[in-house]
């Protein structure tokens, strides 16, 4: 078992890091927010209030942060942390940030003798609770296969994407296909309903044809005609419709660093946008379902 130095205790990174203290690693916590930290050591963790300690206690260090700026700003070469790791400690960073980002880190934190991996997860919160998360992770294959070690816990799936910064470039292609199919889930269900077929009879169609997605499956933006899915808790994420339209601008950010043209995401782009400036940014990502239905009504 594993010394953890464990950055950011969010409504993902609470999760993952209980997990990691519950199936014997030895965790020490840093976060800027007292209460989380209060909650972890009533989870019978240990925490720290610097990240001097954390980095000379700690043989592994896993970040899961709200953005890349966060990330950068710990580990630049002066910072506390950056000054304090051991030779051979394991980072392992599993926010979502971006290529670009990820590769800034990764040459960041090769300088210091230490190895790196960029782990991004997909599942949500739900997945972090049960322990099933799906990790991509970008690194050498002594680095990654060292972090799917430490991580099977909290895992269910691992994959190697390839070279560092390879896990963000899945992560968040992923993500605009999750973007851009709860969108167009949600326009389906409601012209469908406005001609005539209801809710309950179009899921059935859907499930067994070409249309079926993991959304349709697992994700469904209507309330009470699936389980356990946000729509039937009045939305509460889940998976914020902040953090999908912070995905999409880094979707945005490296598409535009390859010269590429992306119209549909584009679009979807702009959806989130306006489902946000309604202050409906704190509310699942799939309240794009009720948004959109909004949208219709007011244009009659």
């Amino acid at each position: 078992m594993k010394k953890i130095g464990f950055i950011g205790l969010g409504h993902m990174g609470f999760p993952m890091a209980s997990g990691l203290l519950h199936h014997g690693h030895e965790v020490i916590a840093y976060d800027t927010n007292p209460e989380s930290l209060q909650q972890f050591l009533n989870d019978t963790g240990k925490i720290c209030d610097n990240l001097e300690q954390l980095a000379s206690e700690s043989e592994v260090i896993i970040t899961m942060l709200p953005a890349g700026k966060q990330l950068l700003d710990i580990y630049h070469c002066d910072s506390p942390l950056q000054k304090n790791l051991q030779p051979g400690t394991l980072c392992i960073d599993c926010s979502t940030v971006g290529p670009l980002v990820s590769k800034q880190w990764h040459q960041m934190t090769g300088q210091s003798k230490i190895q790196t991996v960029d782990a991004p997860v997909s599942g949500g919160v739900a997945a972090a609770k049960m322990g099933s998360l799906t990790f991509m992770l970008g690194g050498s294959i002594e680095a990654v296969a060292q972090a799917e070690d430490i991580l099977s816990s909290i895992g269910a799936q691992f994959i190697h994407t390839g070279a560092a910064g390879s896990g963000q470039t899945a992560k968040i292609c992923n993500n605009l296909v999750l973007a851009n199919n709860m969108a167009t889930i949600s326009e389906a269900f409601i012209l469908a309903e406005a001609l005539g077929l209801s809710k309950e009879k179009f899921l059935q169609v859907i499930k067994n044809s070409s249309g079926n997605s993991w959304i349709v499956e697992k994700y469904l933006p209507i309330a009470d005609i699936v389980d356990n899915v946000p729509a039937n808790q009045a939305y509460q994420p889940g998976f914020s419709g902040h953090m999908m339209l912070k995905d999409l601008g880094l979707v945005e950010e490296s598409s535009q660093a390859v010269s590429m043209k992306l119209p549909m995401t584009e679009t979807s782009h702009k959806l989130y946008q306006q489902m946000i400036d309604k202050n409906n940014g704190d509310k699942d990502f799939s309240y794009m379902y009720p948004f959109l239905l909004e949208m219709n009504q007011d244009e009659e």
